[in-house]
């Protein structure tokens, strides 16, 4: 049923259907969007601009702080009680109610959507639940929030927060996946243009404020009037957290615009998001190939463009330009070092944080990165004689790779071991399946962790490694999809760049009722 303006008690809206309720100009839709790349079909409630190209999302329904999504075939009720959104085995995931009676709905030309009651009023509003965007006429209430999403394209919670604090409007980058406030990078006062104008909190972190002509060909997209801070990359300065853009990157401003890059060695985590951070291309440890002289594997490379300030946990001074490349080449803990002021040496660990390009005219600091010399396409075809050998067996003996490929390997079994016993009995029905992954979960809230992996000695050596691999495990055994981490997540749980947090039961207990 297509509404224009306000909607009658036991109206529904189906994803099964195209259908929306809209606002009497039809410049708003309230209905179900469908999550871009998703290859289970997941969707999210949401209000969007449905004569703008391309229908931007401008409110999206949330549950305890994250994104309410759900499957194909779900539908929205409205009842007297307030809005229900139901899946198709009709339980209730997400709920807009109030203490009094629902009358009716509407989808105001402002880009509200609001409950009213019998006596015309307001019950329930979107606009006092904003997601990223404050629209027109819309404000923000001392206790409200806006949190930027995770990527352009992902509406997942993201690592940035506006919000007031002793009646000052704040941004924060925000402990991620997690909600705490880290400090603040940017206040806004209540004589700053921003504050009385529409903006978007950008998935960047930057606060945003954007115009679209009223046109009807729908070929200009959106731009921008104005943004603060003015250098988002510079404006973050923190000890903690990874800084404007993901651990081991650094940031740049580009047509008004930050963009994040990986240094030389490096590459994104998530080829899909820029601002996910990078990893190294090559494993960097203490008690890896401790038989290999360091001159051997690493070699460093100069660069004068980019820094990663604070971090530092050592500085050595005086020490030449040659002294604090060594000291970095013979360091296992030694990521990269910078050289500044001529003869001060700044060593710097993994993983690395608050990066940002340097001006131009910084020819007083010198980056030195420690990267693994590439000796053959084929790391087994390697035969690099090592320093003291003499013997035929000693010079066929290969440099070994490193513990990140062992580690990916060991890993990617014990999870399979947890998902095995899921997977095997998938035929039996759900409520078996439910059943053996909530005993692996179970088993680690026990820490019986030895009967997970069958009393594997070998798994069992390393018991907070082995409790770490099984609560990722378990994040990815995670029957909400939304809830399962990413690859890129995975690979930063894995390296210990993201810590993992403690996974909640994998199935719910309507799952197996």
């Amino acid at each position: 049923m297509l509404a224009f303006g306000n909607v009658t008690l036991s109206s529904t809206l189906s994803t099964k259907d195209s259908d929306a309720w809209l606002s009497p100009s039809g410049e708003f839709a309230f209905g179900f969007r469908q999550l871009n790349g998703t290859r289970a079909s997941l969707f999210m409630v949401a209000i969007w601009y449905d004569k703008i190209p391309p229908k931007t999302i401008v409110w999206n329904a949330k549950v305890n702080e994250s994104l309410a999504t759900t499957s194909r075939g779900s539908e929205v009720h409205l009842t007297s009680g307030g809005l229900v959104l139901k899946t198709r085995e009709g339980e209730s995931i997400w709920i807009a109610q109030s203490n009094a009676t629902v009358s009716y709905g509407t989808m105001l030309d402002t880009g509200n959507f609001a409950l009213v009651n019998k006596n015309s009023t307001f019950v329930w509003e979107s606009f006092n639940h904003p997601s990223d965007t404050l629209l027109p006429s819309q404000s923000l209430e001392l206790d409200g929030k806006l949190t930027s999403r995770l990527a352009d394209s992902n509406y997942m919670r993201g690592r940035f927060q506006l919000y007031f604090k002793d009646g000052v409007l704040l941004l924060s980058p925000l402990a991620w996946p997690a909600q705490l406030q880290y400090r603040y990078y940017y206040r806004i006062n209540a004589s700053h243009p921003l504050s009385r104008l529409v903006a978007t909190l950008d998935f960047s972190g930057v606060f945003t404020q954007y115009a679209h002509p009223r046109s009807t060909n729908g070929q200009q997209g959106w731009t921008i009037m104005r943004y603060v801070p003015n250098n988002i990359c510079t404006a973050i300065f923190s000890d903690y957290g990874s800084g404007a853009c993901g651990y081991n990157s650094y940031c740049s401003m580009e047509n008004n615009r930050p963009t994040c890059k990986c240094p030389y060695g490096y590459s994104l985590v998530d080829p899909t998001n820029q601002f996910g951070g990078c990893q190294p291309n090559f494993n960097l440890a203490c008690g890896v190939d401790v038989q290999a002289q360091p001159e051997v594997l690493y070699e460093m490379h100069e660069f004068r463009n980019f820094n990663f300030p604070l971090g530092d946990y050592e500085r050595i001074q005086p020490y030449t330009q040659q002294e604090c490349r060594q000291s970095c080449l013979h360091d296992c803990m030694c990521a990269l070092v910078i050289l500044s002021g001529g003869d001060m040496c700044w060593k710097k660990r993994f993983p690395l944080s608050n990066g940002r390009q340097l001006p131009v005219n910084s020819s007083q600091h010198i980056v030195y990165i420690k990267t693994r010399i590439n000796h053959d396409f084929y790391p087994h075809r390697n035969r690099e004689l090592q320093p003291g050998t003499n013997s035929k067996k000693d010079r066929a003996k290969p440099i070994l790779f490193g513990s990140l490929i062992v580690s990916l390997v060991v890993n990617s079994i014990l999870i399979a071991a947890v998902a095995l016993r899921s997977v095997l009995v998938m035929e039996a029905g759900e409520e078996e399946k439910a059943i053996l992954t909530d005993w692996a979960y179970d088993c680690y809230m026990e820490g019986r962790m030895d009967v997970v992996v069958e009393k594997d000695e070998e798994a069992l050596f390393d018991n907070g490694r082995l409790q770490k691999w099984i609560k990722i495990g378990i994040w990815c055994l995670n029957e909400q999809p939304e809830m399962r981490p990413t690859m890129g997540t995975v690979m930063q749980m894995l390296e210990s760049f993201v810590q993992v947090p403690n996974p909640p039961p994998p199935f719910s207990m309507h799952s197996i009722s």
